[in-house]
């Protein structure tokens, strides 16, 4: 593959207001107001060249403004024609949705109110208010709750800056792009460390992405959780419920739950195609580093346990307190179990999506470790391939951002490497000193090195 360094000059800013300086009283140093708004200047300055960095990369790797070299060029063929891309359309909604739903699980109201909002404060003009209720058939801030917005809605929420709509959108997918690389000279210019031979762990295919499961341990779970702060007042212990043979007894035990609702068929969280997935109660989302019953403990997290797992399956289940391990619906409705440890009451009514990859279906074909031999070795990777989580693997990339959005800064770094920079000539000192250590700006500072 061939690297290409997108560079794209912003000029020379020599000017930015009067210079503010801190005040200075014993062992204390106070912002004076004049300093507090420059800084607030400088920091909008830089948020702005991130924005534009962001921009620039996103269209080279949706090869949206191909031809174009000024950045305003850029940014307009960018805006006009990338729903045109039917790439880009489609990872672009797919993040919203996600974020929406994000958005909406906080408050159900939130774009009907957040439209108000943005009229109030002159970010919709007459254009773009009318775009809103053509799309919507109602007015501002009539919205139905609960609902994500169209892919029309989207659109014209993308065309307006101040929502920050955009700027969102683009970071999932930036993190998307960068998680599923899978060209092994790309990965190998992003990290130093990365050798294509034999003592390879993770399948090429989606790199990245498999590297970032395993070490992070992520699951998507179901569980009881009562509001009850006394034994004699849980419904649980109440109505003496025996065991779980299935999605109705499962279900029968969280119905009094304080948290018992379902994942819905055509939510974007949807992740696997098994049935259960919407059928059972108590649906809690997606956990980084589960520390719910154990989990990060009981599970099997480690790259050559991993390698053993061979069949799919094993990654999803009812979670069998006293086995400490997921058991198959198919398994639960022939060997019955009881909710609880042995050990004490505690009730353990829990439901869980192991989200990592298992090994791979067919061995690789890998260099060997010793450069002067030519035959290659046969060896079982990490993959995605043999999981219910073939088919969402964007998705992933997207929850997972939702979830750590130092990921972000982890895909600029790599981009980074690939030699997507914005060279700025700055003469006024105290903005160089806010820019010049942003990964993505190249100065004379930083020539000079």
């Amino acid at each position: 593959m061939k690297f290409k360094k997108l560079m794209l000059s912003l000029g020379t800013i020599s000017s930015f207001g009067t210079v503010a300086t801190a005040i200075s009283c014993g062992n204390k140093t106070y912002d004076s107001t004049e300093k507090i708004e420059q800084d607030n200047e400088f920091k909008t300055y830089a948020d702005k060249l991130e924005d534009k960095w962001r921009l620039l990369t996103i269209s080279s790797e949706f090869k949206l403004a191909k031809d174009k070299t000024k950045f305003e060029d850029i940014r307009k063929e960018y805006l006009e024609k990338c729903w045109s891309n039917t790439e880009f359309k489609n990872a672009a909604y797919e993040a919203f949705k996600l974020y929406a739903s994000d958005k909406i699980a906080e408050n159900r109201f939130y774009f009907s109110s957040k439209a108000l909002e943005w009229q109030k404060n002159s970010l919709f003009d007459k254009e773009i208010s009318k775009e809103w209720i053509k799309a919507t058939k109602s007015n501002l801030g009539e919205l139905e709750p609960n609902k994500i917005p169209s892919e029309e809605i989207f659109h014209i929420l993308w065309k307006v800056d101040g929502t920050q709509i955009r700027r969102n959108i683009e970071k999932m997918i930036l993190v998307m792009k960068y998680l599923m690389i899978s060209d092994k000279d790309t990965i190998a210019k992003m990290n130093e460390n990365f050798k294509y031979n034999e003592n390879l762990k993770y399948d090429i295919q989606n790199y990245h992405l498999l590297q970032y499961a395993v070490k992070n341990q992520y699951t998507q779970l179901w569980q009881r959780t009562s509001a009850a702060t006394d034994e004699t007042e849980d419904p649980f212990f109440i109505k003496g419920y025996s065991v779980i043979s299935g999605i109705k007894e499962f279900n029968d035990f969280i119905e009094d739950s304080s948290k018992n609702k379902k994942l819905e068929n055509n939510s974007p969280e949807k992740i696997t195609q098994n049935a259960q997935d919407t059928q059972l109660l108590g649906y809690q989302g997606f956990k980084k580093n589960p520390s719910e019953y154990d989990l990060n403990k009981i599970l099997k997290w480690s790259d050559d346990d991993l390698l053993k797992i061979k069949d799919g399956n094993k990654l999803t289940g009812f979670l069998v307190p006293d086995e400490k391990q997921l058991r198959t619906l198919e398994y639960v409705k022939t060997n019955n179990y009881v909710p609880y440890k042995k050990e004490g009451g505690t009730p353990v009514v829990a439901y869980v999506n192991q989200i990592v990859p298992i090994s791979s279906l067919q061995e690789k074909d890998l260099p060997s470790a010793d450069e002067n031999k030519k035959e290659t070795v046969k060896k079982f990777v990490l993959s995605f391939e043999n999981t219910p989580y073939k088919d969402s693997l964007k998705k992933l990339c997207y929850i997972f951002y939702q979830k750590d959005s130092s990921l972000f800064k982890t895909a600029m770094h790599a981009y980074v490497k690939l030699g997507y920079k914005i060279r700025v000539d700055i003469d006024n000192k105290e903005l160089l000193s806010v820019v010049k250590d942003l990964p993505f700006v190249e100065t004379k500072d930083k020539d000079k090195k």
